[in-house]
């Protein structure tokens, strides 16, 4: 996942690599919504991709994690 935060905003998200052999919008739409809501808190899975959508989710609370440090 590559995260961008400038002016301590969260400008983009997005899944640079995977290994999901049909991943669907979920790794588009996961980072979209953390984006919008400038947060990890309250982001919804997709209906059918509910693990992808919560790998999605736990690649970028680790990449915010490692900025921080």
């Amino acid at each position: 996942v590559r995260t961008v935060v400038a002016g301590g905003r969260l400008e983009s998200v997005a899944v640079t690599t995977h290994r999901e052999d049909w991943p669907g919008r979920s790794l588009t739409d996961v980072p979209r919504q953390v984006v919008e809501k400038q947060s990890v808190s309250g982001i919804d899975a997709l209906t059918g991709a509910t693990q992808t959508s919560e790998g999605a989710l736990n690649a970028v609370c680790n990449a915010l994690r490692g900025a921080k440090k």
